[in-house]
């Protein structure tokens, strides 16, 4: 995160990150039900791992994009979207996955997390590919 927020490249972590996260919901999708656990596991902490990156990215994009006094509202506001659509796409999977039987549903549910993961890819590009504002690196 330091050295990111050092370089003020988000573009390219975000990318990366999202479209890790999309290709391995993917993968989800196609795994058989005797998978081996740990290489599950493996599998869920990459993704988690991923999922991180890309929350982290937003928010020192918009902390460092704002003026000092702005930064607390923005990062509240930031973490309040990102608290509801975490709920909001939980409970639609959910009831993806409980509609029908286990083994036909869960890979929908997986593709569609994937289609939401590589939604994340336009809003990177829209990142500024350096930051604008250097002096608030160090604040952060």
């Amino acid at each position: 995160g330091r050295l990111m927020a050092r370089s003020g490249r988000y573009r390219a972590v975000s990318v990366s990150a999202a479209v890790l996260m999309g290709g391995l919901s993917f993968c989800y999708g196609q795994l058989p039900s005797d998978t081996p656990f740990p290489l599950i596991m493996l599998l869920q902490m990459i993704y988690g791992l991923a999922g991180a990156v890309v929350t982290s990215v937003y928010l020192m994009a918009v902390q460092a994009h704002l003026p000092t006094e702005l930064v607390g509202s923005a990062t509240a506001g930031l973490q309040l979207g990102q608290t509801i659509g975490g709920t909001v796409g939980t409970a639609i999977f959910g009831a993806i996955a409980a509609s029908g039987s286990y083994e036909c549903s869960l890979p929908l549910v997986y593709y569609g997390a994937s289609a939401f993961a590589l939604l994340a890819i336009p809003a990177s590009l829209l990142l500024p590919s350096r930051s604008s504002s250097e002096e608030n690196f160090g604040q952060l």
